[in-house]
């Protein structure tokens, strides 16, 4: 995606909601491969915002290899009451809210401007992050909430993209990712 792209919530360069559950165990989802945002990502919520420079929610579904480039903006209106009583946000340069699955071998290097910061993934529940870069000055990376597991994740000042490359290969060091 290259468009700047602008929606009240649930807002992602690449798709705003992906999955649900449904009452009971009914369990809808899908995966998103080799994706990558240029574009800038505003939430205009009052409320709250789940806002992503991938997907602004995903759940039950994995990410496998996205780059996001893109600045992701998700305020919470410090003038409106609205805000302050009830107002939450879910938002990160890669994720908004994650909900179970996997995200693996993805970078930021977009700004992220949310009132809670979170570079790579606003909120994470029962889900695994594995191999994520952030490149940028902040070291606020994950949220993770209720379980799940965070390894590999990775705050840098400045890489170039066959730096990043390399840092993508497989068990036998073959390159699987080219992010030149």
């Amino acid at each position: 995606n290259n468009a700047d792209i602008t929606g009240l919530a649930y807002v992602g360069g690449i798709t705003g909601q992906l999955g649900a559950q449904f009452k009971g165990s009914n369990i809808v989802s899908g995966n998103l491969i080799n994706v990558t945002n240029n574009g800038t990502v505003t939430a205009t919520s009052k409320s709250f915002a789940e806002a992503g420079g991938i997907v602004g929610q995903l759940a039950y579904g994995d990410i496998t290899y996205a780059a996001n480039r893109g600045n992701v903006s998700a305020p919470l209106k410090e003038e409106d009451i609205y805000s302050k009583v009830i107002g939450y946000n879910y938002s990160g340069g890669l994720i908004g809210y994650k909900l179970g699955g996997t995200i693996e071998n993805a970078y930021n290097s977009g700004e992220v401007n949310t009132h809670t910061e979170y570079q790579l993934i606003g909120s994470m529940k029962n889900a695994t992050a594995n191999n994520l870069y952030n490149i940028g000055d902040s070291t606020k990376l994950v949220a993770l909430e209720n379980g799940g597991d965070i390894s590999t994740v990775y705050a840098v000042d400045k890489v170039t993209a066959s730096e990043l490359s390399d840092a993508y290969t497989d068990n036998e060091k073959h390159q699987t990712k080219d992010w030149s």
